[in-house]
């Protein structure tokens, strides 16, 4: 089944799925707000040091949809 990733930046408001009124109950959708991405800032060995080195506002910020996705059996 496929899903939707999308990741949040900067100009992205934390509450952005639950304001979409078709999209806040579809079970294939998924936000990562920035708050989240921040903390795993935090995390050791690869996945801290790869999200240090993603920019924000940049496109390469797909990047982290992809590493999602993949965490999560895709």
């Amino acid at each position: 089944q496929w899903c939707t990733v999308v990741i949040g930046d900067t100009k992205t408001a934390s509450d952005w799925l639950t304001s979409e009124p078709k999209l806040k109950d579809n079970p294939t959708v998924f936000f990562v707000p920035l708050e989240e991405q921040k903390a795993w800032l935090d995390l050791p060995g690869e996945i801290g040091s790869f999200m240090s080195k993603v920019p924000y506002t940049h496109f390469a910020r797909k990047n982290i949809g992809f590493l999602y996705a993949i965490l999560r059996g895709a």
